[in-house]
């Protein structure tokens, strides 16, 4: 039933133990119980009481910790390890909602997927360490880059993606060319490294 309703219930059902123990005394019936088994009655209801009440409290916050749980493991499902960004699935969920309100709305949008250009020859060439940093500095550029209401995501591998709501096709590429000149034209400072991408 829940803390409080139980509590109300406990409550009510030591207010009746006490009333039923103790009214054949004020009523001078001849069931009168002794005190020791007033005692012992009104004690075990109390110690039933209390083990409900912690039971029930312990319940309760086992599933808020679960439920707590649960949306993490959501988000860790819907999120890319290396970058931070929307992976894959939670892109894909992303752009099914915006298509939904899309339609809905009568609007446009557009879908840009773009990857980095020999990404394989940075692999190669400075090792997967040096790869992933470059991964993770272009998946900040981007967050930093597009506008609050876009959505940007690793596809896959050296793939990002980018949804842009209420974007047609001309806007989309206007927006995309600056960004990609925008990366091209910043040299990504790795350490000691700088490498242009």
């Amino acid at each position: 039933t829940g803390l409080r309703a139980g509590a109300l219930v406990m409550s009510a059902m030591m207010s009746a133990t006490v009333c039923i123990l103790t009214i054949p005394g004020w009523l001078q019936l001849d069931l009168i119980y002794s005190t020791s088994t007033k005692l012992r009655f009104i004690g075990s209801m109390l110690f039933v009481t209390i083990m409900a009440y912690t039971m029930e409290r312990a319940r309760v916050s086992a599933a808020i910790a679960h439920a707590r749980l649960s949306r993490a493991l959501e988000d860790l499902a819907r999120t890319d390890e290396l970058t931070g960004l929307l992976n894959r699935r939670g892109m894909s969920e992303r752009i099914d909602a915006e298509l939904a309100r899309t339609v809905r709305d009568n609007q446009e949008m557009s879908v840009v997927i773009c990857d980095v250009d020999f990404f394989k020859k940075i692999n190669d060439r400075y090792g997967h360490d040096v790869g992933d940093e470059v991964l993770v500095s272009l998946a900040d550029k981007l967050k930093e880059t597009v506008r609050g209401s876009d959505s940007v995501g690793r596809w896959g591998g050296e793939e990002f993606i980018v949804l842009l709501p209420n974007t047609c096709i001309e806007q989309a590429f206007v927006l995309i060319e600056r960004i990609r000149q925008s990366i091209a034209a910043e040299a990504f400072r790795l350490g000691q490294r700088s490498l242009d991408i």
